[in-house]
This record gives C-alpha cells, sequence and structure tokens, in this order.
C-alpha cells in the first residue's frame, strides 16, 4: 500500500534459499533506479501455505508494489514454490529487467 506520505511500497517475496532471491534483488534494485525510484524494498520470506494464500504468493521470487504482483498469473494456485518467469531468452527463475521496469511503470500509472 502506498503510505500517509505517497511513497510506494516495494517488496521482493521469496522462499527460504531461493536460488534467484540474490539475483532478484539486484535486478529490482536497477529497475526501481532506472525508473526514478529509491532503490529501497523490503525482502519478505514466505514459509508456510497460509502466508502464501495471505499473500497470494504463486512462487519465488515475487516482486510486488503496493500490495500487487507486477506479474499476476490469476490461474496460479499460491504455495511455497519457485516461479518461473517468461523471457525474450526463454523460461527464466526471473523477468528481465526490461519486463520489469514496464512492470514497475504500469503499477505506478495506476
Amino acid at each position: 500500500m502506498r503510505s500517509d506520505d505517497g511513497r510506494v511500497t516495494v517488496e521482493l517475496l521469496v522462499v527460504r534459499d531461493c536460488a534467484h532471491a540474490e539475483a532478484a534483488g539486484i535486478v529490482l534494485a536497477h529497475a526501481l533506479a532506472a525508473e526514478g525510484l529509491a532503490p529501497d524494498f523490503e525482502v519478505v520470506l514466505v514459509d508456510t501455505a497460509e502466508q502464501a494464500q495471505a499473500r497470494r504468493f504463486v512462487g519465488s521470487p515475487s516482486f510486488v508494489v503496493d500490495g500487487r504482483d507486477l506479474f499476476e498469473s490469476p490461474d496460479a494456485v499460491p504455495g511455497v514454490a519457485c516461479r518461473v518467469y517468461g523471457t525474450a531468452r526463454g523460461l527464466s527463475g526471473l523477468p528481465d529487467e526490461s519486463e520489469l521496469r514496464l512492470a514497475l511503470r504500469a503499477a505506478l500509472e495506476d
């Protein structure tokens, strides 16, 4: 959610020992900075099925702005799992930085 001062809340949701967590943080920081935002975000560990259900978490890593998954998958079932992104190079554990930047822009325009 946006804070009372209008700041954007950015979260990186991951499961324990996520192989892509560190790289996801780097890509997210670069994308935020490229969009003129402070590269500040909170890393949130999702450990249980209950947490996954409550957060509509469909896999690690997930990029969330103001409570909204930037790569929503309406048909995906929430769970403590890894996530795969379709990229120009094929399936990957991370979205391309350009796709992340587009998703950030779209979220900020809402």
